[in-house]
Order: C-alpha cells, then sequence, then structure tokens
C-alpha cells in the first residue's frame, strides 16, 4: 500500500512539472484577445507579454486548441507572428500578432477557446493559457445586403418612415464627434384584418469594410420591443444615440434597419424602405478633427444657487477630439461680475478620451442681476517646460483656434439684501395727549430695492396716528425719510420698534423715548411763562394787578373793621 501511494504522488510530480504552472510570473497586455470578425475575413489582434520574474522567460513557444461555439467548431490555422524566444526580467515583449482565418461559410456566433505559451523560467517548463473570443458575423455580399435575409420583405410589415435627426452640430446625414442623434421609425402592419405579435424593430451599422460595428456608436438600446401592431395599425421605434463617441473613427458608413417578429421572423420581416437613400441602407459620415481639438460638455445647460452660497459644483467633460495626446490641457471658468476665475489642469487626455472634471464657485453674498454666464474656455498644444497654470503655455485654445464659446448660466434663486440702517430722532415735544413726530431715515446698505415700513410694540403707551410713507423704492447706499406720528397715552419712558421688510426678511429698530405728563393750570402757566412771544407778558401783567387788587381790598377790609364802633 505505502508503496502504491509513493508510485502515484510520483507520477502526479512528474505530471505538474509537464504541464507547468499558471502564476503571476508573466502577464498578457490585453488579458484577453476579442475581436468581431465577418464570414470570411481574417480576425488580427495584437498583445504583448510582460516577464514579472528575476530571470529571463527563454525557449518561448505556442500551441492552440480549436475555438468552439456551441456545437461549431472553428478548425482553420491559428497564427502568431513576432514572437521573441526571450523576453528579460522586467521587461515587455514586442508586439505580437494573433492572426486567423474565418471561412466565408463558417457558422456566426461567439467562438471562445485558448492560445497556449510555452516557455522555460528558472529552467522549469511553464505554459500560459490567454483566452481568445471572437465574434463571428454575417458579411454582406453586396450593397444589396438584406439584413432580413429574405430579400428585403416578407409577411406584411412595413418600414412607412424613417427619419434620422441630428440636434447637435452635425447635419442629419453628416454626424460630428459628441452629436446627439435620433433615428425614428414608423413601423406599420398593412393586413387590415390580423394582427403581427411580438415585433421587434432593430438596427445594425456596417462600416467600410462591411465590419459591424453597430456596438462603437453608444445606442441606448439597438433593438427595440414594439409588441403587438394591430391590424392596419403602426408603432414608432427610436433609436437614441445622446453622444457619438468621441473614439469613433471617421468615414462612410451604412445604416440597416428591421422589423420583424420575433416569434416567426421567416414569415414577418422587413429590411427596406423607399425612406432610406439606398432602399436597403442609409449612408451618413462621421467627421472628427486632425487638428488638435479639446472641448467641454456639461450635463446640463445651467446651474442654480442663492447669493452667499458655497462650494457650488460645476461639472464638465473635457474631451480630445484631435487625433493626438494632449499631455496638458487648461481649463479656466470665469466671470468678472462675479469674481470667479477658477482653473483645473487636466493631464495625458488620449485623442478620443474624456476626463471629467467639477469646478467649485462660491458666490457673492449680494448681486444685483437674476442670471449670470459662465465662461469656459480651453487651453491645448502646452509648450513643455512651461507654467501648467498659466494661459500664455499653450499654443491653442477652444476660442481663437476652434472658434467655440462653451458658457452655462449661473440663475440666482434668491439673494438676501443686508439690514438696512434706521436712524431715529424726536422732531415734535413727547407729552401726554399730544402728538408726537418721529422722524426715521432708512439706509439701503445693499442694492436697489423696495422697502415696506410700519412700527410696532407701542400699543400698551400710544396710539398710531400716521407712518408717511409706508413703502419706498430706495437706490443703493441711499436714504429715505420716513415720518412717524404718535399719540401717548402714558408718561413715562417707553420704547417701540420701527421695522422695515426688504426681500421678504424683517428688519427691526428699537426706540426709546421719555412721555412727560399732561400739563396742570400751573404748568400752562409756566409753559406761557417760557414762551416766546408777548403773551408772557400779558400773564405776567395779569398775575401783578391781580395780586395788587386782592392786596387793596384786604386793607379796605381792615381800616373798615377798626373804625366800627364797639359797644
Amino acid at each position: 500500500m505505502g508503496k502504491n501511494t509513493f508510485l502515484v504522488f510520483g507520477i502526479l510530480a512528474v505530471l505538474i512539472v509537464g504541464m507547468g504552472i499558471v502564476s503571476a510570473s508573466i502577464t498578457f497586455y490585453p488579458a484577453e484577445l476579442t475581436a468581431n470578425v465577418q464570414q470570411g475575413h481574417t480576425a488580427t489582434i495584437t498583445f504583448k507579454i510582460h516577464n514579472n520574474e528575476t530571470t529571463n522567460l527563454t525557449n518561448l513557444d505556442y500551441s492552440y486548441e480549436s475555438l468552439v461555439s456551441g456545437s461549431n467548431t472553428l478548425s482553420t490555422e491559428q497564427k502568431l507572428t513576432n514572437l521573441q524566444t526571450t523576453i528579460e526580467s522586467g521587461k515587455n515583449s514586442s508586439e505580437i500578432t494573433y492572426s486567423v482565418s474565418i471561412p466565408s461559410n463558417q457558422a456566426t456566433g461567439v467562438y471562445e477557446g485558448n492560445l497556449t505559451i510555452r516557455g522555460k523560467l528558472n529552467g522549469s517548463d511553464q505554459y500560459y493559457n490567454l483566452p481568445v473570443k471572437l465574434n463571428i458575423t454575417r458579411t454582406p455580399a453586396s450593397s444589396q445586403y438584406d439584413f432580413c435575409g429574405v430579400n428585403g420583405t416578407v409577411g406584411d410589415l412595413r418600414l412607412s418612415d424613417i427619419t434620422f435627426s441630428n440636434m447637435g452640430e452635425g447635419e442629419d446625414e453628416d454626424w460630428y464627434l459628441l452629436d446627439n442623434v435620433e433615428i425614428e421609425v414608423e413601423v406599420e402592419n398593412m393586413n387590415n384584418n390580423n394582427p403581427v405579435r411580438n415585433v421587434v424593430a432593430e438596427i445594425e451599422i456596417l462600416n467600410s469594410n462591411g465590419d459591424d460595428v453597430t456596438g462603437d456608436f453608444g445606442f441606448t438600446d439597438d433593438r427595440i420591443n414594439l409588441n403587438t401592431i394591430r391590424d392596419g395599425d403602426s408603432k414608432y421605434a427610436t433609436f437614441k444615440i445622446p453622444e457619438v463617441p468621441a473614439d469613433l473613427e471617421s468615414g462612410a458608413y451604412k445604416v440597416y434597419i428591421k422589423a420583424y417578429s420575433d416569434s416567426e421572423e421567416a414569415q414577418q420581416c422587413v429590411a427596406k424602405s423607399p425612406e432610406m437613400d439606398r432602399e436597403y441602407y442609409q449612408r451618413i459620415e462621421v467627421t472628427r478633427e486632425n487638428d488638435p481639438s479639446v472641448i467641454v460638455k456639461q450635463a446640463t445647460p445651467k446651474i442654480s444657487a442663492s447669493c452667499g452660497d458655497k462650494n457650488i459644483e460645476l461639472p464638465l467633460s473635457i474631451y480630445n477630439l484631435g487625433s493626438d495626446k494632449e499631455r496638458s490641457v487648461l481649463v479656466t471658468v470665469t466671470n468678472s461680475e462675479l469674481g470667479i476665475n477658477k482653473k483645473i489642469l487636466v493631464e495625458d487626455l488620449r485623442s478620443g478620451k474624456k476626463k471629467d472634471v467639477i469646478f467649485f464657485l462660491n458666490i457673492p453674498e449680494q448681486l444685483q442681476k437674476s442670471s449670470y454666464t459662465l465662461n469656459i474656455k480651453t487651453y491645448y498644444d502646452y509648450n513643455h517646460g512651461e507654467d501648467k497654470m498659466s494661459e500664455l503655455s499653450y499654443g491653442e485654445n477652444s476660442y481663437d483656434d476652434l472658434d467655440k464659446t462653451f458658457s452655462t448660466r449661473l440663475d440666482i434663486l434668491s439673494c438676501q439684501s443686508p439690514a438696512p440702517t434706521v436712524i431715529a430722532e424726536l422732531n415734535s415735544k413727547s407729552v401726554v395727549g399730544t402728538n408726537m413726530v418721529i422722524k426715521a431715515t432708512v439706509t439701503n446698505n445693499g442694492y436697489d430695492n423696495n422697502f415696506v415700513i410700519s412700527a410696532s410694540d407701542y400699543e400698551g403707551w400710544a396710539n398710531l396716528v400716521s407712518i408717511t410713507p409706508q413703502s419706498a423704492s430706495i437706490k443703493g447706499n441711499g436714504t429715505e425719510d420716513v415720518i412717524i406720528t404718535l399719540a401717548p397715552t402714558v408718561a413715562g419712558t417707553h420704547s417701540f420698534n420701527i421695522n422695515t421688510i426688504v426681500d421678504g426678511k424683517l428688519y427691526k429698530q428699537s426706540v426709546s423715548i421719555t412721555v412727560a405728563e399732561k400739563p396742570g393750570l400751573f404748568n400752562w402757566v409756566t409753559d406761557k411763562i417760557n414762551g416766546t412771544n408777548n403773551e408772557a407778558v400779558y400773564i405776567i401783567a395779569g398775575l401783578v394787578g391781580i395780586l395788587i387788587l386782592l392786596f387793596l381790598i384786604v386793607i379796605v377790609t381792615a381800616r373798615r373793621t377798626a373804625r366800627r364802633p364797639q359797644f
């Protein structure tokens, strides 16, 4: 038993050494070989191998297994060219090319298998499997490629209307990168007696080589379910490209459209229409810049904020539509009225790619307008070695060289004016029973605005007679005099509030006033004496006359009493 066990382990050890071990010794770039290829064409894919070990990888060779899709097998020869026999420690191989020819009658589908790379590392044999996945599609025999495969039309469905609409800068059949495109298709059931069920509308785009590149265009959906179309009725399908991809190759493309019953395509399918310029397809052109071109696109055309808001986000997407990589791109957002001058540096922006940035903006406390324009500009074609944050370090910009103006609107939702200043002074006596006049000077410390003025908290000691004016339009840093008349009813030291309302906010200014008692006779006389006219002279003379008269009466009365005879 012990000998048998030892023999089994010995055989396993030999097998393991012979097969090699898949490890992190090498890395494939890419990690999987994938391609879309049509019948009768050759799939060509390039890759590199990186040796992660501290010793050289030698005696490189390869083998492959047949690629399989379900019950179908692709048995044609697979080839590698430019495979080095040695990859030095810590280095990449040169670019290796994998190719395989597809027979014209090969069944379509996704074929998968492994490419095996063999070599020696540290004196032992190593085996590494690199996955291969090929999507084999139909090849149109001619310009009359029939999407249905049944000579254009079978059954009752018709493509009665097809409309190409470009909402971007290009034309309906001439698209620029980042254009927003919609293709609306009306599918009609010509049978007036029977419905067509499980109807599907589908779109396909082929490049000039006849390759299916539908997936490169970024459709939200290239297959739309219309369900049942009743007899004599029609339905619409809209294929949408929110953004023609920035890395799309320029050139001519053919757009094919079909509608069919998913449950009986052989009996119900239509793939041609007089609405398309070649009946079976519509030609389009995709145009891209060959010169440097860096543009801006934002998710929304406007943002909103209130006065005094901090760190308001402005998200932007920066696209390189040129043919070369831009090592440094400077993006600026400016508005002189808002005091905004922000910059963000974008590094290593490859051709056809985008990078997203977010600007954080602070809004001033006081603003006069309800909306502002934020100006956005890109600077590129960097002069190596110069200050990357300076606009002068770049050879081109979006405004001068592309004649493009990028901007977004900032809507101001609300703006709270600063508190006004209120200074009050007494313009009359403050006596119970007599109207008291206070002049309040209101100063607008903000921009031009409308004010409402009122008084409060006087009810326990006075009655309100009038406020003039009760509302006023006051210019920025301007003033308005307001006359407040109160009728005091209680003597003592009191207070009340002068209220101002501006932009819906209430401000209160407290005012303190001492009210005197209502005067009696002596107070009346005293007041008269303290007067400034001749009335005081007459009062004094009258009082003196009364006193003299009283004195004389007393003297006369005394004398008469003295002469009375006594008995």
